[in-house]
């Protein structure tokens, strides 16, 4: 792994992280106090090096797939994000509402969110990896 691909995963993760958690503050009125109290800060201190790792892990594979996707650089990034969306998040929250009775408008906010998130972190990958 080059330089350019460890600054790149970086920024994507802090990226993601920053997303996820401005959604996350948009949908603590939504949860219950029983999952906030599993959702507080302590989360958040665990997940930015989880992001930031899953940032770099995204970052190498979209550096061995680039070439595959086609389009102009950034339209590859979006691609990739769209990509990763439906394969890592919407799993993710469907098992997220199939473990915990959750407002349905909290899974909306949350999914808002996490698209947001994996878009504009696959234009960060492809600005930096291109």
């Amino acid at each position: 792994m080059d330089k350019k691909t460890l600054i790149a995963g970086l920024v994507a993760g802090l990226v993601y992280f920053l997303i996820t958690l401005l959604f996350s503050i948009v949908g603590m009125p939504y949860m219950q106090e029983s999952f906030f109290r599993l959702h507080g800060i302590l989360w958040y201190v665990l997940k930015l090096p989880f992001d930031l790792l899953i940032g770099i892990l995204f970052a190498i594979v979209y550096g061995y797939i680039r070439n595959s996707i086609p389009g102009k650089y950034w339209n590859r990034g979006f691609t990739y994000g769209f990509f990763v969306f439906f394969l890592a998040e919407i799993p993710m929250l469907a098992f997220l509402s199939l473990t915990f009775t959750l407002p349905g408008i909290l899974l909306l906010i949350w999914t808002v969110g996490s698209f947001i998130a994996r878009l504009l972190m696959g234009f960060v990958l492809a600005l930096f990896i291109k």
